[in-house]
C-alpha cells in the first residue's frame, strides 16, 4: 500500500500533476496504471481535490470524502454551484450516489468542525466513478477485480437505517 502524508490539499494536485505522469511515462494515464486507487478520500478543506481525484480515476473506483454537519455544504457535497460533488454529479462523472448518517456523538476533543463537548451528527456520501471525466478520455475496463466488486456492492442497499436523502 502507498500513501502520501501531509497536506491533501497540495499532495493531491502534486500526485495527479501532469509532470509526475510525464516522469513517470509518457501515457497520460501512466498514474492510473501505475498507482491504482480501488478508493478515494476527498478532503473537507480543498476545493478541488474530489474532482482532482475523479478526473484521473477509470470508471468504477469508489469515492468517498470527509463527513460534514450537512450535505448541502457549500464546498464538498450538494450545497451550491462550487460544491464538488454537485458538479461531479451534474457532468456525470459519479453515479449511483448514496448518502449517510452516523449516530450522534460527544466530542470528547476539539475538531476542526466540533469542539469538545459538543454533540455532532455527521453526514457523508459514496459514489462510482464513471470514467466520463476522466483526464486523457474515457476509460472503463470492466473486466478489472475492482470494477467488479464495487459493481456487485450495491451501494443502495448498505446500512438502508442510516441512508439519507440525496439532495438535489
Amino acid at each position: 500500500m502507498e500513501y502520501f502524508a501531509g497536506d491533501s490539499c497540495a499532495t493531491v494536485t502534486r500526485h495527479l500533476s501532469p509532470n509526475r505522469t510525464k516522469a513517470t511515462n509518457t501515457n497520460i494515464n501512466a498514474n492510473i496504471n501505475t498507482i491504482p486507487c480501488d478508493v478515494l478520500h476527498g478532503s473537507s478543506l480543498c476545493g478541488t481535490d474530489n474532482i482532482d481525484l475523479v478526473e484521473n480515476s477509470p470508471c468504477g473506483i469508489l469515492l468517498t470524502s470527509t463527513a460534514m454537519a450537512s450535505l448541502t455544504d457549500g464546498k464538498v457535497y450538494f450545497g451550491s454551484n462550487h460544491a464538488q460533488w454537485k458538479k461531479l454529479r451534474e457532468r456525470n462523472c459519479i453515479t449511483d450516489i448514496v448518502c449517510f448518517t452516523e449516530d450522534e456523538s460527544k466530542m470528547e476533543r476539539d475538531f476542526i468542525f466540533a469542539k469538545q463537548g459538543n454533540t455532532f451528527t455527521s453526514k457523508f456520501c459514496f459514489a462510482t466513478t464513471t470514467g466520463k471525466c476522466q483526464v486523457g478520455g474515457f476509460q472503463c475496463d470492466r473486466s478489472t477485480r475492482i470494477f467488479r466488486l464495487i459493481s456487485n456492492l450495491k451501494l443502495q442497499n448498505l446500512c438502508p437505517k442510516y441512508q439519507v436523502h440525496v439532495p438535489a
